[in-house]
């Protein structure tokens, strides 16, 4: 009969929560690494058409619409990844309790409130385009300019459901290594 101890079954659902966040946050990064071809494709285009004088005000916003979509929905899963940007003066050399630890204040005391924040303040810019029904500035310029701002929130959401997955994830290397 196996022994299924209080510990065992909350580190168990912990298991599972970081396998479900770390599924999602891969699947929409890998996703969101295919717009880079498309994007590819617009600057393409909008720089032939440049050369032949027949600019389009649409497809300048597409490219930083793309871009943004790229980086908010795909910063995640860097991060997921471990592929972020690190100043590791001293961390290399750190036992894999005392990087889990730095690990876990870094994501308590500084991911994890920002992407708060940003939730916040990302949702309120959401919202108030959406209940305007935002558009583009400039003359054929993209409609609906609310989307990109949605991918604002959404990629906040994404982040901070990884910074979860990833601080639970380093607090039990730090408890096996304890």
């Amino acid at each position: 009969m196996v022994s299924r101890t209080p510990f065992c079954i909350i580190t168990n659902m912990i298991h599972t929560a970081i396998t479900n966040i770390e599924k999602l946050v891969s699947r929409i990064g890998k996703w969101s690494s295919w717009l880079i071809l498309l994007l590819i494709l617009c600057v393409v285009v909008d720089v032939l058409l440049r050369r032949i004088d027949q600019s389009v005000t649409w497809m300048s916003d597409l490219q930083w619409h793309l871009f943004a979509t790229l980086f908010l929905l795909g910063g995640a899963y860097t991060f997921q990844k471990d592929m972020h940007v690190r100043v590791d003066l001293f961390y290399n050399k750190f036992s894999a309790k005392d990087k889990a630890l730095t690990n876990m204040i870094g994501i308590a005391v500084l991911l994890i409130p920002w992407c708060l924040v940003l939730m916040v303040y990302t949702f309120q810019f959401a919202l108030s385009s959406i209940l305007i029904w935002e558009g583009s500035p400039d003359p054929n310029g993209l409609p609906m300019r609310f989307i990109i701002k949605i991918i604002m929130f959404l990629g906040m959401v994404l982040l901070f459901l990884q910074a979860i997955a990833s601080f639970l994830k380093q607090w039990l290397i730090y408890r096996s290594n304890s």
